[in-house]
């Protein structure tokens, strides 16, 4: 539709030209002046039309060649008006031709102008008067104000366009920023998971060897092997969970986990206890729990200096807790509220595990007295 009004006023111009020549010549106004003046106002639309620019040029994306050329389009009609009025209505074409290459800046004053010669020459012709003014001026203000509801129209086509093309961007952006911190978090996640598994499999695999040698003796290598084993087993089984995204083991229950995790610590002796009514946790929960109870253990037997340990898991109504206690030198430092450079690990772990899933995560560490971890979370 676009296309067709751009064209049919180029394709109008030299129909009326033609048919102000023949109503000229019948009339015998048709003077060698007449003539090259009309040669002129041909070619010289036929010389825009060849100028790809020119005749792409519109109210939106303008050029000041167009402009000029359609000037002198309508300066050299002109001089052929006052000649014959057989070439009044040409100035239609020309009114959309303006309308459709120029801003309304320059078409505004253009159609002005082209509608005054239009009349004046009216007026001049013998037998013309005011009633053959009213047409091209309705003609002009109608060019005028359909080429301003076209404008405006383009522009919020335009502006619609850049939204779109905005939003389309932000979103591909927001979806990349997603995207990174999904990674950045499962990166965290990986991190915690190690740190709480193998590190600790490794540490206790480490004070298993080192209290083997520290006894001497090949009878007590060889009592601490099926230890060692047991310990490094329980180290691969939680590496392949966490290779396995944590996929819960089916004859795996969390207090069989953490009774484990109890019994593999090497120093101190440390005790696991199940109170409430036992039931069937989310995976996320109890993932968490193993995780934290892991870390918390491996910090006790690294820092704690403790003679005993206990590892509580309490079910509660609607919620379950963790509690690991020591008897150590206490005074481990409190929890922050965000890892900071941290990693995640260790402690801090543990309360961005707990806040996760919407629970809370406590410690306790009088200098001298012991440390309790205390974790509760909905379940």
């Amino acid at each position: 539709m676009e296309r067709l009004a751009r064209a049919l006023p180029h394709l109008l111009l030299p129909t009326l030209l033609g048919l102000g020549a023949w109503l000229a010549h019948a009339a015998g106004e048709l003077s060698p002046a007449a003539v090259a003046l009309l040669a002129a106002t041909v070619l010289l639309h036929l010389a825009g039309l060849a100028r790809p620019r020119w005749r792409a040029a519109t109210p939106l994306d303008p050029t000041p060649a167009a402009a000029v050329w359609l000037g002198a389009v309508s300066l050299a009609w002109s001089g052929l008006v006052l000649l014959t009025p057989a070439f009044v209505w040409a100035a239609f074409p020309l009114f959309v031709l303006w309308c459709v290459h120029c801003p309304m800046p320059v078409a505004g004053p253009a159609l002005a102008l082209t509608t005054l010669v239009a009349v004046a020459r009216d007026l001049l012709a013998p037998g013309g008067g005011w009633g053959g003014v009213l047409g091209p001026v309705l003609v002009a203000a109608a060019c005028g104000v359909a080429a301003w509801t076209m404008t405006r129209a383009r522009q919020e086509s335009e502006a619609r366009a850049r939204l779109v093309e905005e939003l389309v961007a932000t979103r591909e952006e927001l979806a990349a920023a997603h995207a990174a911190a999904g990674a950045l978090g499962e990166r965290q996640r990986i991190a915690r998971d190690l740190h709480d598994t193998v590190v600790q499999s490794f540490t206790s695999v480490l004070l298993l060897a080192r209290s083997t040698q520290e006894g001497g003796g090949p009878s007590a290598a060889q009592g601490a092997l099926p230890r060692i084993e047991e310990v490094a087993a329980a180290g691969l089984a939680d590496s392949r969970r966490v290779v396995e995204a944590l996929r819960r083991e089916a004859e795996r229950t969390l207090p069989v986990a953490l009774a484990r995790v109890a019994a593999a610590v090497a120093s101190p002796p440390t005790a696991f206890t199940v109170r409430g009514t036992e039931r069937e946790l989310p995976t996320a929960v109890e993932v968490a729990l193993l995780r934290i109870a892991q870390g918390a253990l491996g910090n006790v037997t690294e820092h704690a200096r403790a003679t005993r340990a206990e590892l509580v898991l309490e079910f509660l109504a609607d919620r379950v807790r963790l509690e690991v206690r020591d008897d150590g030198v206490g005074g481990a430092r409190a929890l922050p509220a965000t890892t900071g450079s941290g990693r995640g690990t260790g402690l801090v772990g543990a309360r961005e595990r707990a806040e996760e899933l919407g629970g809370w995560c406590t410690l306790d560490s009088p200098p001298g007295r012991g440390t309790r971890l205390t974790v509760e979370l909905p379940a």
